[in-house]
């Protein structure tokens, strides 16, 4: 049996600290492409909206279904070929990977553009046509962007993927507010403004590939030098190696965007049924849809942290080094249950001014507040499915997709009669709870790591929470007593979530929650934070 190999000491927080460098980064890229969508609704308003809310999680869906697997399954194929040096081996896979996700790209391309007036029949509403044609171009440049990232991350090299990734977002958005305000000027139809907010996902992925693509020949040299090596069998052999590999990753990931997606096929079409009109019924689900960019954002950035840690945890595994690989899979764990529980305790009391700082007016708060109830849940199964894959239990996480997505569209038929949106929002809590606690207990199956060695201080957890809760809804309270609208709103979000942090960062020092040393992690000001803590035990 091969001796474990013991990680050098500060290796493990070196690596996490890459890897959240990687995440932040991420954050950076998901704000701009989450705070998008306030322009989208305040220029286009709320029917607008909701047609590229009922179009974007379909796209997302395919997009993810294309992409999603590529990355983590490159960067583990890469960093296993880096263990052995070989270059050759490495522009094969490379070159293999962008040849199948073109192949697969296309296809949804066409499929997407060809079929959009059929799709529209499937969501109940056709003035979803164009915005569906729209999308369909992302498919053509998404994927390769996608394959590129995980080149770079299996690589080592973090920094390509986190500036390609802002450069994308900040094209995407610069196209679509131009779109958008030559559109509305023009006096053009809801659905032709929705199609050229959609279409800026295409402008934003040549922009990222631009980029990718002169960083990695900064790296590499020349063109000739990367084909160097190359053979049509060798490329064959790693393109069927990347199917295997990628294709249950990619199932993996699936959950959110199923989760969504079943909301696009029922939510609108079960309120049809109920008497509304498409376009009443468009304009609610735009309401229901306020707060999926935040929800989003945060699980997100959270598979994000865990992008950056598959290709060491897949290499430590394979190494049989299962002390390292535990402790990476403890401190992610860890820090997911963290975040998460913050994030959603932030949401839920800031709601109203978030709501209004956002979007103008608190309308549809019970769907705003319990979406961000699925935060905690998305989190943990965001980062647990990724987590799976590192270690190589890749069929859970897709077997546990499909029990969640049951789960989901049978509580929508039940309780979206019933309830409206609002039960749209008690079905996602569900559907996402179920699939993160199912990958929960096979990660502690598989890797002996008991739930308590990462829940650990879960009651001084529940005290800090308790105080940044209280801390932030009070002082959110008073800034808004003292005048309505929206630019009392946009200070009591900033405000509460300024206090709010710091509150819990206090509390979480005095208490315990993370110890001195685990604030390491932090970009920049972790040895500050890691003092501060220490001068709060003494």
């Amino acid at each position: 049996m091969q001796t474990e190999l013991k990680p050098e000491r500060g290796h493990s927080s070196h690596i996490l600290h890459g890897a959240m460098l990687l995440g932040l980064a991420s954050v950076l890229s998901k704000i701009i492409g989450t705070f998008q969508k306030i322009p989208l609704q305040n220029i286009g308003g709320d029917g607008v909206f909701g047609i590229y809310n009922a179009v974007y999680p379909f796209y997302v869906l395919l997009s993810t279904a294309a992409a999603a697997g590529i990355p983590i399954a490159i960067s583990r194929l890469v960093a296993e070929q880096e263990l052995y040096g070989d270059k050759e081996e490495q522009r094969s896979l490379l070159i293999a990977a962008l040849l199948l996700v073109e192949i697969i790209g296309a296809i949804g391309f066409m499929l997407m553009y060809t079929e959009a007036e059929r799709i529209a029949g499937w969501i109940g509403n056709s003035h979803t046509i164009a915005a569906i044609r729209a999308s369909s171009f992302a498919m053509l440049v998404i994927p390769l962007a996608a394959v590129l990232r995980g080149y770079e991350q299996g690589k080592g090299r973090m920094t390509s993927t986190a500036v390609s990734q802002v450069i994308e977002q900040l094209a995407r958005v610069t196209v679509m507010i131009v779109l958008l305000l030559v559109m509305t000027r023009a006096h053009a139809q809801e659905d032709s403004i929705a199609a050229g907010a959609v279409f800026g996902s295409f402008a934003g992925g040549i922009f990222g590939i631009i980029v990718l693509t002169l960083m990695m020949r900064r790296e590499r040299g020349t063109t000739e030098q990367a084909w160097t090596g190359v053979s049509l069998s060798k490329v064959a052999r790693w393109t069927k190696r990347i199917a295997w590999t990628a294709v249950p990753i990619c199932l993996g990931a699936l959950v959110t965007p199923i989760v969504n997606v079943v909301d696009v096929f029922t939510v609108p079409r079960m309120l049809l049924h109920d008497g509304w009109t498409e376009t009443e019924a468009i304009m609610e689900y735009g309401l229901y849809s306020r707060a999926l960019p935040l929800t989003q954002l945060i699980t997100l950035t959270a598979g994000s942290l865990v992008v950056g840690l598959v290709p060491t945890i897949a290499s430590s595994w394979q190494r049989a080094s299962y002390h390292e690989a535990r402790t990476l899979i403890k401190g992610a764990m860890h820090t997911a249950w963290i975040i998460g529980s913050a994030a959603t305790v932030g949401l839920v009391v800031l709601s109203r001014p978030i709501n209004i700082s956002l979007y103008t007016n608190d309308a549809g708060m019970t769907a705003f507040i319990l979406l961000s109830c699925t935060v905690l849940m998305g989190t943990l199964q965001v980062v647990s499915a990724g987590l799976l894959q590192g270690i190589g239990a890749l069929r859970a996480p897709v077997i546990h997709l499909l029990i969640a997505s049951v789960v989901k569209v049978v509580l929508n038929l039940l309780l979206v009669p019933m309830l409206g949106i609002a039960g749209a929002g008690w079905s996602a809590i569900a559907a996402l709870s179920v699939a993160a606690v199912l990958n929960i207990r096979v990660l502690g199956t598989q890797t002996e790591l008991n739930k308590a060695e990462w829940m650990g201080h879960s009651f001084k957890l529940f005290g800090s929470l308790l105080g940044m809760g209280m801390a932030a809804w009070v002082s959110a309270q008073l800034v808004m007593g003292f005048a309505g609208g929206r630019l009392s709103a946009v200070i009591a979000t900033t405000i509460g979530v300024l206090i709010g942090v710091a509150v819990f960062a206090v509390l979480s020092m005095r208490l315990r929650v993370l110890e001195p040393e685990e604030w390491l992690i932090v970009p920049r000001v972790g040895h500050r934070l890691e003092a501060m803590a220490r001068r709060m035990l003494r």
